[in-house]
This record gives structure tokens, C-alpha cells and sequence, in this order.
């Protein structure tokens, strides 16, 4: 059996030593263990070409993939949608208005993809968003409100420039509507990013409808 020697140094303080150690694998366990290191390196190379092969065939498959047959399919499909399925707050992206892939019973059929969800203008503002002010009379889409507008004698959150009242402002001109028992909701390329303006020890604290300090 070959024994290849190495030398070690060491060093303690000051003083300094070398010690020569004994290798007393031969060359061919060396050589086995080198084999055995490339081995396992093609092994993960190979499973790694194969998943990714799976994740191409899968998503070729999907992409093939057949519109429903019935409205029921359409409901939680993950790939398609139409419009009469969508919940109260979802819409279809404009841009997705553009991608139609389809009919189902006259109705347009648009990717799963390009559905988002739409909130009111004072929801936004809970996501770090402010509705633009040109889009105010613009809304994306309108629901049947679930409760009552606040009483005319509550203040709405007029710090932030956003209400849920009837009053409006639009490029500074306030904008009077009767309330019709609908909410207005918004997508979110109808906002820009937001953030409440600090409150200094001598400024009014922005309260919302009802007087209450929202966090």
C-alpha cells in the first residue's frame, strides 16, 4: 500500500514546528473517492434537468389545457375565468380585456391571470394605496353596499382626502353625488402607493366617521 506524506505547520506564541503526517489511503481509494464525488454531482445534475423537465411538460400541459364546458367549472378554474363567475370584488385587468382566449355561451372567456381585485377608496388606503383623483368618477366597478352610508353630521376621514360620503374632489373641485346604495370599487392601476402624513404633537389626530381613531 502507497503512503503519501504531508506536511502540517503549527504554531504556538513564538515558537513554530512542522510535523510531517502520514496519507495512508492509497491512490486508488483517492481515486474511488474523487469517482464517487463526481458521480454524486451528475446524480444531482440529472435529477435537477429531470424536475425541470417535469415543470415544462406540466406547464405545457396546462397551457393546452381545454376551456370548461359549464359555468360551475369556471368558478374555481386556475386558469380560466369569465365575468358572471367573478366574486363582488374582483374585475378584469383592462389589459386582460385585451387577452381574450375564448367563448363560453357568448360570454368572453379571459385568463385566470388577469383577474384582480378591487376595493373602495377608503379599503386602499388599509393597502398603503390612495385612489388617483381622476379616477374617482372612473370606478372599475360598483356593488351593492353592505351597510348604510355615516349620518351627514359624522366627519368622514377628510385628513386623508378620501370619504365614502357623496362629496368628492377631483382635480380640487368638489364633486356632489347622490348616494345610490352602491359602492364604488377600485383596481389597483387606479391608485398610487400611500402614506398617511405624520401627526405632529400640535396637529388634529385624523379620526374616521364615527369620531374613532383608526390604527
Amino acid at each position: 500500500k502507497k503512503m503519501s506524506p504531508r506536511i502540517e505547520s503549527s504554531k504556538a506564541g513564538s515558537d513554530s514546528c512542522e510535523a510531517v503526517v502520514i496519507d495512508d489511503s492509497s491512490d486508488s481509494e483517492r481515486e474511488g473517492n474523487a469517482t464517487a464525488s463526481v458521480a454524486s454531482a451528475a446524480h444531482l445534475l440529472e435529477k435537477d434537468a429531470h424536475a425541470d423537465a417535469e415543470k415544462a411538460e406540466l406547464a405545457a400541459s396546462t397551457a393546452d389545457e381545454a376551456i370548461p364546458t359549464s359555468k360551475a367549472a369556471f368558478k374555481k378554474h386556475p386558469l380560466y375565468a369569465v365575468p358572471s363567475i367573478l366574486n363582488q370584488t374582483e374585475v378584469i385587468h383592462p389589459s386582460g380585456k385585451k387577452r381574450v382566449v375564448g367563448i363560453f355561451k357568448g360570454e368572453l372567456v379571459y385568463r385566470r391571470t388577469d383577474v384582480s381585485t378591487a376595493l373602495t377608496a377608503k379599503q386602499w388606503l388599509y393597502q398603503g394605496r390612495k385612489v388617483k383623483d381622476a379616477e374617482l368618477p372612473k370606478p372599475a366597478k360598483k356593488v351593492k353596499a353592505r351597510q348604510k352610508p355615516a349620518p351627514k353630521t359624522f366627519k368622514a376621514l377628510t385628513s386623508y382626502g378620501v370619504s365614502d360620503n357623496t362629496e368628492q374632489k377631483v382635480d380640487g373641485a368638489a364633486i356632489e353625488e347622490e348616494y345610490d346604495g352602491m359602492d364604488k370599487l377600485y383596481g389597483k392601476w387606479q391608485t398610487d402607493q400611500w402614506s398617511p402624513p405624520s401627526v405632529g404633537p400640535n396637529d388634529t389626530i385624523p379620526v374616521n366617521e364615527y369620531r374613532n381613531v383608526e390604527k
